[in-house]
C-alpha cells in the first residue's frame, strides 16, 4: 500500500500545490521563497519546491510555535522594529547682520 502512495506522489510541488500542501496562500509561498525561508528551484521557467522542503518548512514552523509557546510568547516571522531616537529639532541658519555704516567717516566726508 505504501509503495502505491511513492509511486503517484510528486517529489516536487509547484508554488501553487505547495500552497495547498502546507496551508497557506500563495502570496505566502512566494513571500517565504523571496525571504529564503523556503528553498525552491527553477526547471526552466517552473519553479519547484521538493516534498522534503515543505516537511522540513512545517517541522521547522512547528519548532518554533512549540519554543514559543514555552516561552509564553506568541511567534512573529516579522522582527521588531528597532526604534529610533527622536529627531533633532532643526536650526534656522539665517545669513549673517550686515554692518551698519560708519556715520562718523560720512560726516567728516561731507564737512
Amino acid at each position: 500500500m505504501d509503495e502505491d502512495l511513492t509511486k503517484t506522489a510528486s517529489l516536487t510541488h509547484s508554488p501553487d500545490r505547495a500552497a495547498r500542501r502546507i496551508g497557506l496562500p500563495l502570496r505566502s509561498i512566494y513571500a517565504l521563497i523571496a525571504t529564503g525561508d523556503l528553498r525552491s528551484f527553477k526547471v526552466g521557467k517552473r519553479r519547484c519546491i521538493t516534498e522534503a522542503e515543505c516537511l522540513r518548512f512545517v517541522g521547522h514552523m512547528e519548532a518554533k510555535t512549540a519554543a514559543a509557546t514555552k516561552a509564553h510568547t506568541t511567534p512573529s516571522t516579522i522582527p521588531p522594529r528597532p526604534t529610533r531616537p527622536p529627531p533633532k529639532p532643526k536650526t534656522i541658519k539665517r545669513p549673517p547682520r550686515r554692518k551698519a555704516p560708519a556715520l562718523e567717516a560720512s560726516t567728516a566726508e561731507a564737512a
